[in-house]
């Protein structure tokens, strides 16, 4: 399932990172690469409840949470499995994220 996964990500870099991502999630359900996949081919709208929790539970900028989500969409596209929608919330803000925002320096 990673393998598969993997080989579309010419990248070395993004590769680790997504890698990482990864690894964080499978942390946080508990569950080995075989059962994600297992359970998002039974029931894709679970694999995505569970996946919207883990974004929900990161504590990151919303630019790094963003790139977890969608490694991790990733990986259940390249096994076979299709998400729902992103939920609209889920978005990187950028320069206007609070930690990077500074009013005086744009002039707002």
């Amino acid at each position: 399932s990673v393998s598969r996964w993997l080989v579309n990500l010419p990248n070395r870099r993004t590769r680790t990172q997504y890698v990482a991502a990864l690894t964080r999630y499978t942390g946080y359900t508990g569950r080995t690469l075989d059962e994600l996949v297992s359970t998002g081919l039974e029931n894709a709208e679970d694999a995505h409840d569970a996946l919207k929790m883990f974004y929900n539970s990161l504590e990151l900028a919303s630019k790094t949470k963003m790139r977890i989500y969608q490694s991790i969409r990733s990986f259940y596209r390249a096994n076979g499995i299709t998400l729902g929608k992103k939920p609209i919330t889920f978005r990187a803000t950028g320069g206007t994220d609070p930690v990077y925002f500074c009013p005086s320096r744009w002039g707002a």
